[in-house]
């Protein structure tokens, strides 16, 4: 199962999500999609809110997003309830890649990395974004310790030490926060968790695989 949100970016931008339902390498992924692996530029992922400005291919370590100029370069990230974070300036040529659990939503990994955009001359109001598919506030259950770190629009209290976390609304109030303009903004509706095409750590534990995300011109 592939979903694609290509059709929500230009200049012949790939932005897709790859369920990865039979556990693959990555390596398999990218056979199958009839990627090279050279292009591929992916993130050590550590759940932090680092991003990183990157001109060349490989894995790079101790960061969560990575954002690039080059064209020939194509993004991916993995992603198992986090939510992937597909950005554009079609104007700049600038694009990026983002895996924002609930530690890089609190930090506001999406504000590291429309701040490397702007480093590379991109206006907020012509950076694009897609939200794609993440565990939903109808599943995401969270503790007192971590729904104070967010906004109250974001959360619903169902008890003392018991919300309902929703990563989109969070991520998309700092965006609009940032000067990305609302409809320039869009949102996966599919819940990981509900879903049964998609993996979930929250719902498999250990047992979950990952998804894999890409973005580029493919």
């Amino acid at each position: 199962m592939i979903y694609d949100f290509s059709y929500f970016f230009s200049n012949q931008m790939k932005a897709i999500l790859h369920c990865n339902n039979e556990k693959q390498h990555i390596s398999d992924i990218l056979k199958e999609l009839n990627i090279k692996s050279k292009k591929i530029a992916i993130p050590e992922q550590v759940h932090s809110n680092y991003v990183k400005l990157i001109n060349e291919n490989g894995t790079i370590k101790n960061n969560d997003g990575l954002v690039t100029t080059n064209q020939k370069l194509i993004l991916s990230i993995k992603v198992a309830d986090c939510v992937p974070i597909f950005l554009q300036d079609q104007k700049s040529n600038t694009f990026g890649l983002v895996h924002s659990g609930w530690r890089g939503t609190a930090g506001n990994i999406v504000k590291c990395a429309i701040n490397k955009m702007i480093l590379e001359q991109s206006n907020t109001e012509d950076i694009k974004v897609y939200l794609g598919p993440s565990i939903k506030s109808c599943c995401y259950e969270v503790d007192y310790k971590v729904a104070k770190k967010f906004s109250n629009s974001s959360k619903i209290k169902i008890n003392d030490n018991k919300w309902m976390l929703d990563l989109h609304k969070e991520i998309k109030k700092n965006l609009i926060q940032l000067g990305i303009l609302e409809f320039n903004i869009e949102s996966s509706e599919i819940c990981t968790f509900d879903q049964q095409n998609c993996h979930s750590f929250r719902r498999n534990g250990n047992t979950a695989g990952r998804m894999f995300a890409f973005m580029g011109i493919i």
